[in-house]
């Protein structure tokens, strides 16, 4: 389960509920705690997935609570660091994280030159993820719409307290949806995400809600309910100086980003 919940918050951000402090923020510090849900009978939803995403001092700290999986953006060292449940980590530079998306795009080119019959997935949906083309339709001031015949988003939008939180946010969103695709294969190629991000970087706003709609052949529908506080507090401050322990320790069994995949499917494999 807690493989499935990196993966859906991989996907988007959606459906976000989030608690807006009015004072004007003049540091660096943002807070977003994530729940992941999906749709079931009776118009209910189930929670797949949890997350606490910590921003400071130039790096924001992704903890899945789930999986017990921590991530660490640092942008200034060019990398993440990522740490599972059972204390293996690695470091995955951007320059190596580059070059596994290009080897990815040039299979993907490669897979739409094959017979369509022999493809097993809808060229569409592969031409769209290389390239996606949406439509965007707005429905009032804090509506935004964007819909293409095989995935939709439906975002409810606000302000954020200083435009410089909806960069700092998106930027990572932008990393993570990159980060997310190379570590679960099979997963959405990053570029839907990253332009739903780009619409909402040029409108300067944060999304308060999107739901994720996907009529692939495996139809996807996603939730999520984020709450936004824009100063860290106390507990957040003891997570961070546990996890920066954590990582000057010897516990962890560094090992390669290759490794790290292999475990990766070896426990999704385990899973099922």
């Amino acid at each position: 389960m807690h493989r499935v919940s990196r993966l859906y918050i991989g996907l988007t951000v959606v459906c976000l509920s989030i608690a807006w402090q009015a004072p004007a923020v003049h540091s660096q510090d943002m807070t977003v705690y994530t729940t992941i849900s999906v749709p079931v009978e009776g118009g209910a939803s189930k929670p797949v997935g949890r997350s606490l995403t910590l921003f400071h001092a130039g790096k924001v700290y992704d903890y899945m609570e789930d999986a017990g999986e921590l991530v660490v953006f640092e942008p200034q060292a060019s990398r993440f660091v990522i740490v599972s449940g059972n204390y293996a980590g690695t470091r995955v530079e951007y320059s190596e994280l580059n070059q596994f998306l290009k080897v990815a795009r040039n299979e993907m080119q490669t897979l739409l030159n094959t017979p369509e019959g022999d493809l097993g997935v809808r060229p569409d949906w592969l031409k769209f993820q290389l390239d996606p083309q949406f439509e965007e339709s707005s429905g009032g001031a804090d509506r935004l719409t964007l819909s293409s015949p095989v995935m939709r988003y439906d975002v409810e939008t606000a302000a954020a307290p200083e435009p410089a939180c909806v960069e700092r946010y998106l930027a990572y969103a932008d990393m993570a949806a990159q980060l997310n695709f190379v570590l679960h294969p099979g997963s959405t190629f990053p570029d839907p995400r990253i332009a739903l991000n780009a619409t909402l970087r040029r409108q300067a706003v944060l999304p308060l809600s999107v739901e994720l709609t996907s009529t692939t052949d495996r139809p996807v529908r996603l939730r999520a309910n984020h709450k936004f506080q824009w100063e860290l507090q106390s507990a957040d401050k003891q997570h961070i100086h546990q996890w920066e322990r954590l990582l000057e320790s010897k516990q962890i069994r560094w090992v390669s980003f290759h490794e790290y995949q292999e475990r990766l499917l070896a426990d999704v494999r385990r899973a099922k």
